[in-house]
C-alpha cells in the first residue's frame, strides 16, 4: 500500500499522542515541526539500511580533469544521489567486488571522488533519488513505520516536552528499524561468505590472482 507524506506526518503525530493534522498546510506546531524534520529524517533513514527499492547500479568513469599527485590513478565522480555504498566492482555483473582485494588498495572514497587504479567502475548503492529511495510508493510497510517513529522521535521533545514519551519512542524506533532491516535482508539472495585474511594468506600462493575468492 502506497504511503504519502501527509500519512507519515499523521502517524508520527499520533505516536506523540497528539491530534494529527488533516493537510500539509495546516497552521499548527505539529505540522511545522514535521516540516523541519521531514527531510533530515528521510536522509537518516536512507543511511540506516540497504533498502531494496533504493538500490541503484551505475557505471562510473574516471574524471579526466582530476589528477592525483600520488596514490590511485583515477578519480571517479560520486553520483549526486549517492547515500551508502553497497558494492564496487570492475565488472558490470558486480562480481568480483573490488573489496576482495587484500592489498588494501582496492579503492578509496575521499573528497567527493571514488579513487581507484581501475576504470570504469560499477557501483551499487543506496540512492535518495525521487525514483528510487525517496519514491514513497515503493516503500514496504515496515520501512514506513520506521519512518513514522523516527519522525515522532524528532518532534516529540518540542511538541510534548515529555521525556518519558521520548524514551518510549526511542525504544520503539530501534525495534521498528530492526524489523525493517530484517525484512529487507530477506529480499536479497544469499551471499557467500568472504574468506578471512588467514585463509587468504594461507592459500593465495596456490591460486590465481584473478580468483577473487582467494586473492
Amino acid at each position: 500500500m502506497a504511503i504519502s507524506k501527509l500519512e507519515i506526518y499523521q502517524r508520527a503525530i499520533l505516536h506523540c499522542r497528539q491530534t494529527p493534522v488533516t493537510s500539509l498546510s495546516e497552521n499548527n506546531e505539529a505540522r511545522r515541526l514535521c516540516d523541519i524534520h521531514y527531510a533530515p529524517m528521510l536522509q537518516s533513514l536512507m543511511e540506516a539500511g540497504f533498502w531494496t527499492h533504493a538500490m541503484r547500479t551505475t557505471q562510473i568513469t574516471a574524471n579526466a580533469s582530476v589528477t592525483s599527485a600520488f596514490g590511485y590513478a583515477h578519480a571517479h565522480d560520486i553520483p549526486a544521489d549517492f547515500v551508502r555504498k553497497y558494492v564496487v566492482s570492475a565488472s558490470e555483473a558486480l562480481n568480483p567486488p573490488l573489496d576482495y582485494h587484500t592489498d588494501g588498495r582496492a579503492y578509496l572514497i575521499e573528497g567527493g571522488y571514488l579513487w581507484s587504479d581501475v576504470t570504469p567502475l560499477y557501483m551499487r548503492y543506496t540512492s535518495n533519488d525521487a525514483s528510487y529511495g525517496l519514491d514513497l510508493g515503493k516503500w514496504p510497510e515496515r520501512l514506513t513505520e520506521a519512518a513514522c517513529v523516527e519522525l515522532a522521535c524528532r518532534i516529540v521533545p518540542k511538541l510534548t516536552g515529555s521525556s518519558e514519551l521520548q524514551g518510549n519512542l526511542m525504544s520503539l524506533k530501534a525495534i521498528a528499524l530492526g524489523r525493517a532491516n530484517t525484512f529487507e535482508a530477506l529480499q536479497q539472495p544469499t551471499q557467500a561468505s568472504r574468506p578471512g585474511r588467514w585463509m587468504t594468506d594461507r592459500f593465495s600462493s596456490h591460486r590465481s590472482s584473478l580468483d577473487y575468492r582467494w586473492a
